[in-house]
């Protein structure tokens, strides 16, 4: 009814004073309510303008951390692939290690069967001689000059596991040392041996024996028989590390500990 006019253009429109009244009061009522839903909606676009912040900021931090999270599933991958190589190494060297130890097992097992052969011939086999070996205890003279390098009953190690153990001690020598026989005795086996390269095995009286691993060449054969100081055998005079004797003395079929035997320095 009041239409587009303004309250004065109103006023002077009207020629009726009473209806120009009411048209009045009709006015100021539409113009609160106008005024009242216009600061309604002022509010409202300010609640509006504030979540826009609010959700600019959360779409801010979301955006963050999906950096981060793509870092972190970045850094995951790479300690995942970096686990599985590992897994894979560890898993090749328990292999390699478990063929190693078994290798070490039949080297073991080759010597024990040696040993026992030995040890029946042993009875047909004339080796005794006017002093008994078993009363040598302390006394025996190294069969080389140098240093004990592994002790008896030493763990061998192997790919980091741990193998079997020493049944005798390994003496580290000078290149070309002769290695001498402590006593009297006779040879039972002078061949290679897997495990312990060239071996000589010298008999004793009372059942015992010597045996000399890792030579380089044998001066003995089978049936040969030695005096103490005799040379046996010879190490390595060839470069790179300084060669190592194998020595093992036997009661029987009985390992025992070379160094209650040997005198206390070469």
């Amino acid at each position: 009814m009041i239409g587009q006019l303004e309250q004065m253009k109103l006023l002077l429109n009207q020629t009726d004073p009473a209806r120009a009244g009411r048209m009045t009061a009709y006015y100021g009522y539409f113009a609160r309510e106008r005024a009242t839903k216009i600061d309604e909606i002022r509010a409202r676009v300010g609640r509006v303008r504030e979540l826009i912040e609010q959700i600019d900021q959360a779409g801010e931090k979301l955006r963050v951390l999906q950096v981060d999270t793509a870092q972190e599933m970045t850094d995951l991958e790479r300690a995942r692939e970096e686990r599985v190589q590992a897994l894979a190494a560890v898993t090749k060297r328990v292999s390699s290690g478990n063929q190693e130890l078994a290798q070490l097992k039949r080297e073991e097992q080759a010597e024990e069967s040696l040993v026992a052969d030995l040890a029946r011939v042993l009875q047909d086999f004339p080796v005794d001689t006017q002093q008994s070996f078993e009363g040598l205890r302390g006394k025996l003279p190294w069969p080389v000059q140098g240093t004990m390098s592994a002790r008896y009953q030493d763990i061998r190690v192997n790919a980091g596991q741990s193998g079997s153990r020493r049944n005798g001690v390994l003496i580290e020598a000078a290149r070309g040392a002769k290695v001498r026989a402590p006593y009297f005795g006779r040879v039972v086996y002078a061949d290679w041996l897997q495990g312990l390269g060239l071996l000589l095995i010298i008999g004793h009286s009372n059942n015992y024996m010597t045996l000399y691993g890792h030579a380089e060449v044998l001066y003995k054969s089978v049936g040969d028989w030695v005096g103490p100081g005799d040379v046996v055998a010879g190490l390595s005079d060839s470069g790179g590390a300084a060669p190592q004797l194998y020595f093992e003395i036997r009661d029987g079929r009985k390992p025992v500990d070379p160094k209650i035997w040997l005198r206390a320095k070469p």
